[in-house]
């Protein structure tokens, strides 16, 4: 049973390189590391193995110790660790007979898993009201550009009436 509702944490980097993941996941190659510099907005992926390690603790179900192995340790940067499982059926349940319940109970995990997932994925979503007609992501990317470039534009107007005006 999952009782834990997050599929990530996100860290300020101090001096250790040594992080408490305390999500469950199915394998290590469902852990993602992202480093963050909140100077500039900018991440970079790490790459599991030379970037981090993971090291679970017991069973994949208690999370996992991740180890940045960069030199030296970002400090002052964000770290987001996340667990991303591929979304696809992997239980196949017999026709008749006994049903697996331990099996059942590892999929129905997995289905909660992937729901917090795709939470975790809408909260950072970029989303439109429900009554508008802008529906896709370019239509919306199209006038957020159309509008900066609006505004960018009446700044440097208003920049160019205020040095004449001080003239």
């Amino acid at each position: 049973m999952i009782e834990n509702t997050e599929s990530k944490m996100i860290f300020q980097i101090g001096t250790v390189n040594t992080f408490a993941f305390n999500v469950p996941f199915r394998s290590t190659d469902s852990i993602r590391c992202f480093l963050g510099n909140p100077e500039d907005g900018t991440e970079l992926e790490l790459v599991s193995g030379s970037d981090f390690t993971v090291e679970k603790k017991d069973d994949y179900s208690n999370g996992a110790t991740i180890t940045l192995l960069l030199d030296p340790i970002p400090s002052g940067k964000t770290l987001a660790i996340i667990r991303e499982l591929p979304i696809r059926q992997e239980l196949d349940l017999p026709v008749a007979g006994k049903l697996p319940s331990n099996a059942l109970e590892i999929q129905l995990d997995k289905i909660i898993m992937i729901c917090q997932q795709l939470a975790t994925d809408l909260e950072r979503a970029v989303k439109v009201s429900v009554t508008s007609t802008e529906v896709s992501a370019e239509s919306l990317l199209k006038n957020i550009g159309i509008a900066a470039a609006s505004a960018a534009e009446a700044a440097a107007s208003a920049a160019t009436q205020a040095k004449n005006a001080a003239t």
